[in-house]
């Protein structure tokens, strides 16, 4: 029994000193990095050596490219906290030292920002940041999106950890302008302090930009011009103009708004043999609102007609470029002129006048050339309203005739012609004044007037004629003309026709009544002579 004993204490003793020395030998489990979550077999940790970070940006087009430009590099240290130094331009395999202002502010005061989700500090931060990387660019990592926009979304995988200057472009439709962006990848914590993949993305903020610029022209100067948009008026006639469009919005100090380019240029026809006529645009004219509120000052509009006749143009005045967008950005802007038809246009002439918006598509771009965009009044604008300013001129052919015979033209008629009103009513003065003559065919021509409404009011009659007693209303459209000239027949009465005498000769109510009485009167009197013979 004793022999026994002995061996099972030895045994036991074994087995202690084989577990003791297995303990002994496991690592410890102080780092917090080192407890690994519940689900760590589905979350696997983040490796610092591998590149397998994604960033994700939604609120985009079809055919948004992303390129991000890596100006931070995130790591470990050797207490399990993230750490970001900027990327070194000059070694992009290299960080810079703790501090470093390369990109225009310490890593950290950005890092501050986006932490306490500061908008206005972050993103005065991010165009301080895009500014310096811009100038960086072909120096640093960068990392481009592969697919294609599905839903507004796309994602640019493969990423180390960190911060990125990114920049959206489209080469088929540049008429978004983002604002600047700096995204950060960052890996992502879990609750035992396991660091996991890197994840970063946003929607940024954009400009809509039309694809066309919506220009009207109206032959009135006062009232809405959506409402009294015309594509016509007449030779030596006013003809009144507005565009807009919208102004893009960026962000940033002055010097970085007054980096930006942003201008508008008017290009009208002179007397040419290809141009026959002219329009005048007037310098004086102008007046440029932003949502209602006066900018015209901050602006400048240059008319160099010896340099460069027939091109006006429209830009912030020198160091008032950051005043104007911080007024103007990201809301429309309506320009509104006028300008003079020449005496020479014919009837039916068409005569065009395009103005186009030059801006910049993002704050900084990779190709100066291409960060340039330029819209103009040629397109399909997305509201489909009048977006092209056309002038063409039609004409008005007056013939008088006889009631009695149509194929007898009359001469000296006398008309005054009247524009319609909103209301349908005419207009207090007249257009113009004409006479029918045999030099014209017993006609007159009033040429270069717009499509719309008139009036025609015959002043004079030609002799053994009446009047008419109502206006002759005359609607031109592009229908029923010969050669852009409407012609419309007046008939007359003549002053014989029996119907037409102011009182009637036989057979009225009148003649009957006056009969009557009389009838009367005779009866009484041959009564009353009767009567007093009897008494006799």
């Amino acid at each position: 029994m004793r022999h026994n004993s002995k061996t099972w204490l030895g045994v036991f003793l074994a087995l202690f000193f084989a577990v003791a020395m297995v303990v002994l030998q496991t690592p410890g489990t102080a780092s917090a990095l080192e407890d690994g979550p519940d689900d760590a077999a589905d979350t696997p940790d983040w490796d610092p050596t591998v590149d397998n970070g994604i960033a994700t940006f939604t609120n985009l087009n079809p055919g948004d490219k992303v390129t991000m430009y890596q100006i931070g590099r995130t790591k470990l240290d050797t207490s399990n906290r993230l750490y970001t130094r900027w990327v070194d331009p000059d070694d992009k395999d290299q960080e810079t030292p703790e501090g470093s202002t390369i990109y225009g502010c310490e890593v950290q005061t950005w890092i501050d920002a986006a932490s306490n989700e500061d908008t206005s500090v972050l993103e005065e931060l991010s165009n301080v940041i895009s500014g310096k990387a811009n100038d960086f660019l072909g120096k640093l990592p960068n990392f481009s999106s592969t697919g294609v926009v599905a839903d507004g979304v796309l994602t640019v995988e493969n990423l180390p950890a960190g911060l990125y200057y990114t920049v959206i472009d489209n080469s088929d439709n540049a008429t978004y302008v983002y604002q600047n962006l700096i995204t950060a990848v960052i890996p992502q914590p879990d609750n035992k302090g396991h660091w996991h993949q890197p994840k970063g993305g946003s929607g940024p903020k954009r400009t809509q930009m039309d694809k066309a610029i919506n220009q009207f022209v109206s032959d009135k100067a006062a009232g809405p011009f959506d409402q009294n948009v015309v594509d016509t008026v007449g030779r030596d006639q006013t003809a009144y103009f507005q565009t807009t469009a919208m102004i893009p919005r960026y962000v940033g100090t002055d010097k970085d708004l007054n980096s930006r380019t942003l201008s508008f240029t008017i290009q009208y026809p002179n007397d040419t043999k290809e141009t026959p006529g002219k329009i005048e645009i007037q310098d004086n004219s102008f007046a440029i609102k932003s949502n209602g509120e006066d900018v015209k000052d901050l602006l400048k509009i240059q008319d160099n007609k010896e340099a460069n006749p027939g091109v006006i143009t429209i830009s912030p005045d020198e160091g008032k470029m950051a005043e104007f967008l911080k007024k103007a950005q990201g809301k429309p802007i309506a320009i509104t002129y006028q300008g003079m038809v020449g005496e020479k246009v014919a009837p039916g002439t068409k005569m065009v006048v395009p103005i186009s918006q030059t801006f910049s598509k993002n704050s900084y771009g990779i190709d100066p050339e291409k960060d340039i965009m330029t819209i103009d009044s040629t397109g399909t604008g997305k509201d489909k309203k009048p977006i092209q300013a056309e002038i063409n001129e039609y004409g008005l052919k007056v013939k008088k005739v006889s009631v009695k015979d149509p194929s007898a033209l009359l001469e000296g008629a006398v008309f005054d012609l009247y524009r319609a009103k909103s209301d349908g009513t005419k207009e207090d003065n007249p257009v113009t004044t004409v006479t029918t003559t045999t030099e014209h065919g017993y006609s007159a021509t009033i040429p270069a007037l717009g499509l719309g409404t008139y009036y025609l009011v015959e002043t004079k009659t030609p002799a053994g004629f009446i009047a008419p007693t109502d206006d002759t209303k005359v609607t031109l459209t592009t229908e029923g003309m010969d050669n852009s000239v409407l012609t419309q027949t007046i008939a007359n009465t003549p002053n014989n026709t029996p119907d037409q005498k102011i009182l009637p000769t036989t057979g009225g109510p009148g003649t009957i009544a006056l009969t009557v009485i009389g009838v009367g009167l005779m009866v009484a009197a041959l009564v009353w002579i009767v009567r007093s013979r009897r008494h006799e």
